[in-house]
């Protein structure tokens, strides 16, 4: 059955592939044709001023950057499904720190307002893929705030205090006792008919330039690495309010930390 299941998210994973293939990465390179083709035009005719050009060849530049940002995330994407896990026993106060501090220049020009309530636990599992998970959530949830007092808060709770969606992605089955991790903001909310393309490659969920930017791939990213832990991701979410995403790790055998305050 899980052979079963793993082939069957594989699959899933190639059509998503394909049809970023065929759609998001031409997309880029229908802009530098045009743009190409009317340069070419331009010269030909002699009738382009020198600022026309400029602004035709600045555009070229843009979309060669935005190809090569959509093709560095669909090769991460690919790896992150090809590498074994390797489980330790993981401080995560220690892990969210380096991840803060890998996210650098970016939280200071959010301003934000990191909050952690109490000390995290000491878990069984990967120290980079859980990394990056808190760096790509985190980052996520700077990004997406437009209030001029920004927060993001990180913490879990037990499985009773946690809420539960029909939405969650992962695993289905939670073992007895297994800690909710959370990443809590008070950001610009996701809209309900964008609930189903949250963790899905490549989509964002605003205009291509609004909020920074970017390729889209950061959830899609996370809700790998939380599957290869056997867990599970959801979120809940309210516009002008923020959002939390919730997640598991799976196999909490060995698990310890500070006992719940």
């Amino acid at each position: 059955a899980l052979l079963n299941t793993d082939l069957v998210r594989s699959n899933d994973e190639l059509d998503a592939f394909a049809y970023v293939a065929g759609h998001d990465l031409k997309e880029p390179l229908r802009g530098i044709h045009k743009h190409a083709h009317q340069l070419l035009k331009d010269a030909e005719d002699n009738h382009a001023s020198a600022d026309q050009s400029r602004v035709r060849l600045d555009a070229m530049l843009r979309l060669t950057v935005r190809m090569d940002s959509l093709l560095d995330a669909l090769l991460h994407f690919s790896r992150v499904g090809r590498l074994l896990l390797e489980r330790e026993q993981v401080p995560l106060d220690e892990l969210l720190a380096d991840a803060l501090d890998s996210l650098g220049a970016r939280i200071e020009e959010s301003r934000v307002d990191m909050r952690v309530p109490r000390a995290l636990p000491v878990v069984h599992c990967d120290r980079v893929r859980m990394r990056e998970i808190f760096a790509n959530l985190v980052a996520n949830a700077a990004k997406y705030n437009d209030k001029s007092e920004r927060w993001v808060e990180v913490g879990y709770v037990d499985p009773a205090d946690a809420p539960r969606s029909t939405d969650a992605v992962g695993d289905a089955d939670k073992p007895v006792g297994e800690r909710v991790f959370y990443v809590r903001d008070n950001g610009i909310g996701i809209e309900e008919r964008h609930h189903d393309r949250v963790f899905m490659m490549f989509k964002r969920l605003h205009a291509r330039d609004a909020f920074g930017g970017g390729s889209g791939a950061g959830l899609a990213i996370v809700k790998k690495l939380v599957e290869q832990h056997h867990g599970a991701i959801w979120f809940e979410s309210a516009i002008g309010v923020g959002t939390t995403f919730y997640f598991t790790l799976g196999n909490p055998v060995a698990e310890a930390g500070p006992a719940d305050e």
